[in-house]
């Protein structure tokens, strides 16, 4: 995987990527975005370019190194904590009939800000309204990603001391302006009732395995000794046959 941190050009993701890395697909799709916009600007307008001579950083590298920015103005991406919506009972898409695929799909939303750092607070300021600006006219191009369900307009911070997101900014000479995107991701998931019948009962049996071992019972002594847990843990239920120690029954309905 290409490493975005050195402020190189990001290809927009391929669907495959969105299939088996969807939080970083998300990333290099603003990363690019952001490169792409400034790429149009004209030399003296905070023009980016792949080379030395690009008058403006870009990356998702949080946070900011000094050493590769120099005097530039920088923007990094960082993604917010992502939720599930919750749309559907359980998620589901559909009730299969029994032995069938069980079908699954929300909405996940979060939000991606983009911070502008400068050594001057009106350059970063600037720097947010081109964004969010751009962002709330050309969200279209973004919505046509796989897995994009809708970019929601922009909010832009106030201008504020960037702290800990400039790396060896020692003297507080960097300003950062943050916008917020908040983004939305169609999700899809599938699974068969036998596969899932199947898996919870590995999981029990490994939970099994693991409460009569040793270590386990070693750690469960020193821990009620220092009054972290409880002494002693509730009866156990009697093993069936070929199991041992705690028996835990998840029942699923075929």
């Amino acid at each position: 995987m290409r490493d975005l941190g050195t402020g190189s050009p990001v290809q927009a993701p391929e669907a495959s990527e969105w299939r088996d890395a969807p939080v970083t697909a998300l990333r290099k799709t603003f990363v690019a975005f952001l490169q792409a916009l400034y790429g149009f600007s004209e030399r003296g307008e905070f023009l980016w370019t792949p080379g030395s001579d690009s008058e403006i950083f870009i990356t998702d590298e949080n946070p900011i190194r000094l050493k590769d920015v120099g005097q530039r103005p920088a923007i990094n991406t960082v993604r917010g904590p992502m939720s599930w919506a919750n749309l559907t009972i359980g998620g589901q898409q559909s009730v299969p009939m029994p032995g069938r695929q069980k079908k699954f799909t929300d909405l996940v939303s979060t939000t991606m800000s983009i911070n502008h750092c400068s050594r001057n607070d009106l350059e970063s300021e600037q720097l947010a309204w081109v964004t969010a600006n751009h962002f709330w006219m050309l969200a279209e191009i973004l919505t046509k990603e796989p897995m994009i369900h809708r970019i929601a307009p922009p909010s832009i911070g106030s201008p504020s001391p960037a702290g800990a997101i400039v790396q060896g900014d020692t003297e507080g000479e960097w300003f950062n302006t943050s916008v917020a995107i908040p983004t939305f991701l169609q999700v899809y998931g599938s699974v068969t009732t036998k596969n899932q019948h199947h898996m919870l009962r590995e999981i029990r049996l490994r939970v099994d395995q693991i409460r009569t071992t040793p270590e386990f019972t070693q750690v469960r002594e020193m821990t009620a000794n220092n009054a972290i847990m409880p002494p002693r843990f509730p009866p156990r239920t009697p093993a069936r046959p070929g199991l041992t120690g705690l028996d835990i029954t998840i029942k699923v309905k075929e």
